[in-house]
């Protein structure tokens, strides 16, 4: 019987895998957990153990392959007692489920019974209900009399009010104090420029002030009476930081430069093109990330470590028993955690979009390390919170 091996999802959102390893060949005969192939993710290298015991029919996959979940690997070839101890589990599944299925019906009879007797009582229910509104509504009638002569009684009371309230002349409003005839997107513009309405010349149907109005008026630098020097000021003080900040919050965030096209490097000589895969491929887009976005400084000076140097000669020997390399490294890291503190500017990051500087309270030091699949630089976190003995593990 003949089986399919695909590639599980790893998890923490890795998606693919390049092939750097068949341990296998067609027609090996491997058991569970025997290891088959070696993968490498964005994340480690891993070796893949088989799922199952049984014969490699043909192998779908070779080396330096990009797999992604769910992709065949390898097809194996299981023996017949294996897949003849599967059909009982097949059938005693069958037996439970339909077991399961009968269970269902007894619990949904049960349930409709008890539905049927619910209705039964919210019919009652509704019947009383129906009683008790057909007597409300008879009694309706006389409570409503009752309200109209009440109300026929407080308005012949509030009458000769009424009469006396009319009789009151009407303050007068003096010019500067009535509304002027304005839009309130006008009005808007009255109060961004600074302009007072009743000074603006009307030029609207009925005396109506318009925004071409309020401009003109503005732009013409018509001097304002001396009465009122005190409104344009405070009007600006206000109003004018609030439209700063909106203006401030509507810019765009900069653009990324744009990266030019490379050049065509044959023409100069010779070349060689070699794919750039998982753990070398996220290295080389968090570094070009890096010096796009940090600053970058250079600093020499001279430092006398002999006595630094006598402690890790001294400690060397105890570390590495403990699996640990106690090297300049380690200092060099402890350093940096204390100069970051120094200088708190230095551990930061800048946010164009909303013009903040983003100060960091925690100590996480990327340590370039010579390995050998190259260059990488693990991100080594709270640095100062481990010992130099957990820095060296």
């Amino acid at each position: 019987m003949e089986k399919e091996f695909t590639l599980a999802d790893p998890g923490e959102g890795i998606h693919e895998a390049e092939i750097i390893e068949v341990l296998v060949s067609e027609g090996d005969q491997v058991e569970e957990e025997d290891s088959v192939l070696v993968i490498e993710t964005d994340k480690a290298t891993t070796e893949v153990p088989s799922p199952m015991t049984g014969t490699i029919k043909e192998i779908k996959v070779s080396e330096g392959d990009m797999v992604e979940v769910g992709d065949v690997l390898m097809i194996f070839e299981v023996e017949e007692e294996a897949a003849e101890e599967e059909a009982p589990e097949e059938t005693e599944a069958e037996a439970e489920a339909e077991a399961e299925e009968e269970e269902k019906e007894e619990a949904e009879a049960e349930e409709t019974e008890k539905k049927e007797e619910e209705e039964a009582e919210v019919a009652e229910e509704k019947q009383k209900e129906e009683a008790e509104k057909e007597k409300e509504t008879a009694e309706e009638p006389e409570k409503e009399e009752k309200k109209k002569e009440k109300a026929e009684e407080g308005e012949k009371e509030k009458a000769p009010k009424k009469k006396e309230k009319e009789k009151k002349p009407p303050e007068k409003v003096s010019d500067e104090e009535k509304p002027v005839p304005a839009a309130p997107s006008t009005r808007r513009v009255a109060r961004e420029l600074g302009v007072d309405l009743h000074e603006v010349e009307p030029s609207g149907p009925g005396g109506r002030v318009t925004t071409e109005d309020v401009k003109a008026f503005a732009e013409g630098g018509e001097e304002k009476p001396e009465e009122k020097p005190e409104k344009k000021p405070s009007k600006e003080k206000k109003e004018k930081p609030a439209e700063k900040e909106k203006e401030r919050k509507k810019k765009p965030a900069p653009a990324p430069p744009e990266r030019p096209e490379l050049p065509d490097f044959s023409q100069w000589g010779e070349v060689e093109r070699v794919p750039l895969r998982s753990v070398r491929r996220t290295t080389a887009k968090r570094m070009r990330l890096s010096w796009s976005q940090i600053p970058h400084v250079t600093h020499e000076d001279v430092a006398d470590i002999t006595d630094l140097e006598a402690f890790r000669q001294k400690h060397k020997g105890e570390i590495e028993e403990e699996g640990g390399a106690l090297t300049l490294t380690i200092f060099a890291l402890k350093a940096a955690v204390a100069a970051l503190k120094a200088h708190p500017r230095f551990n930061a990051s800048l946010d164009m979009d909303q013009e903040e500087i983003i100060l960091k309270h925690y100590y996480h030091i990327g340590a370039a390390v010579d390995t050998d699949r190259g260059l990488l630089v693990p991100v080594i976190r709270d640095v100062d919170r481990k010992s130099v003995t957990e820095l060296a593990k």
